[in-house]
């Protein structure tokens, strides 16, 4: 039978990988942070370090360095909008009049007829 690992020593196996100790990214599952070292100890433990977490889609992703991050794209387009269909809209710089007239279609199905 496996005697079940100490959150103290599963979060110095999170840091004590090369991957952090480079000051790079690492990423854990959610659940799995949850069930071995609790969500409580390993956030206590990342405002210790000084080190940006950020959580999404069931992902921590912790920055093990100091430095601070800067956004690099706008805020994402709604899930519900962006499901496949491409339009000017999206590109940054709409014109309304250069919509006119133009049908709407998936960004897959205008390549397939750029193909034929």
């Amino acid at each position: 039978m496996d005697r079940p690992i100490r959150p103290e020593v599963q979060i110095a196996r999170i840091f004590g990988s090369e991957a952090a100790r480079r000051g790079a990214v690492v990423r854990r599952k959610v659940r799995d942070v949850e069930r071995c070292a609790g969500r409580d100890l390993f956030l206590s433990e990342m405002r210790r370090r000084g080190f940006v977490t950020v959580e999404n889609t069931g992902q921590f992703v912790v920055f093990c360095n100091r430095e601070p991050l800067r956004r690099v794209t706008k805020k994402p387009v709604s899930a519900r909008r962006n499901d496949g269909w491409k339009t000017r809209a999206f590109s940054g710089s709409f014109d309304r009049r250069q919509c006119e007239g133009a049908t709407l279609m998936p960004w897959w199905r205008r390549q397939e007829r750029r193909l034929r």
